[in-house]
C-alpha cells in the first residue's frame, strides 16, 4: 500500500514538474488524444508484464528446472529472437488490419500465452516454457504508441 502510494506521489509529481517547464521530456498533451493514451497503456501493461515473465521464468529454469544461470539466459534467448523476427510482421499486420485490431489482438494472444503458461507444475519440461513465448511475439509491435493513428512516438 505504501509503496503505491508513493509511486503515485511520484508520478504526480513528475506530471506536475513536466507542465511547467519550458522544455519537457515528455509532451503531456500527447495523452489527450485517447488513442495514444490507450496505445501507451496497453504497451506499459504489455512489457509490465514481459519483464515479470521473464524474471519468473529465469527463476523457474534456475531453481525448478535446475539450469545454470547462464543455461538459463540461453534458453530465454529464443522468445527474444521471435521477438526480433517478429517486428516487421507485426508492423504489416497493423498495416492491413488496422491499428485497434492489431493491438486487441495482440494483447489477446499474449494473454493466451501466460494463460498457457499458468498451466506448468513442478515437472513441467522447458519445452512447455518455449512454446507459448515464441506465439505472441509477433503480435507484440503494433502494441506501441508508435502506431497510434497521430504517428506520435
Amino acid at each position: 500500500m505504501g509503496r503505491g502510494a508513493v509511486s503515485t506521489l511520484l508520478v504526480a509529481a513528475f506530471a506536475a514538474w513536466e507542465s511547467h517547464v519550458p522544455h519537457p521530456m515528455i509532451d503531456l498533451s500527447l495523452f489527450r488524444d485517447p488513442r495514444f493514451a490507450a496505445a501507451s497503456g496497453a504497451v506499459a501493461i504489455l512489457f509490465f508484464g514481459l519483464a515479470g515473465i521473464t524474471f519468473m521464468l529465469t527463476q523457474i529454469y534456475q531453481f525448478i528446472l535446475g539450469y545454470s544461470p547462464l543455461a538459463a539466459g540461453i534458453r530465454s534467448l529464443p522468445s527474444a529472437a521471435a521477438l526480433t523476427l517478429a517486428v516487421p510482421a507485426g508492423t504489416r499486420l497493423a498495416a492491413r488490419a488496422g491499428i485497434g485490431a492489431a493491438v486487441t489482438c495482440g494483447l489477446l494472444v499474449t494473454t493466451a500465452g501466460l494463460a498457457y503458461l499458468a498451466l506448468a507444475t513442478g515437472r513441467t519440461a522447458y519445452p512447455h516454457y518455449l512454446v507459448p513465448l515464441r506465439r505472441p511475439s509477433p503480435s507484440w509491435p503494433p502494441c506501441r504508441p508508435r502506431g497510434s493513428p497521430r504517428g506520435r512516438p
